[in-house]
């Protein structure tokens, strides 16, 4: 599963997850520290984390490796 969203924190990713059925995911998001603890507690495995820490500089190539890397593996 590929989640485009705007996460600021925490608390709006795990409401996110919660809200969805998802065991695997990719996560591009603007946040810059996760709880992983709660997140691996939880199940859910993140294959990638794409953090933009500023909108209008975003890491196009990671992002892009994180998506194929996840198709990839899924195929």
């Amino acid at each position: 599963m590929l989640l485009f969203f705007k996460i600021m924190n925490n608390q709006q990713l795990f409401n996110l997850l919660a809200s969805i059925d998802a065991t695997r995911a990719i996560v591009i998001a603007e946040i810059r520290k996760l709880d992983w603890q709660h997140l691996a507690a939880n199940g859910l495995k993140i294959d990638a984390i794409v953090v933009y820490r500023n909108k209008f500089k975003v890491d196009l190539k990671n992002a892009k490796e994180a998506v194929d890397s996840f198709i990839n593996s899924n195929l």
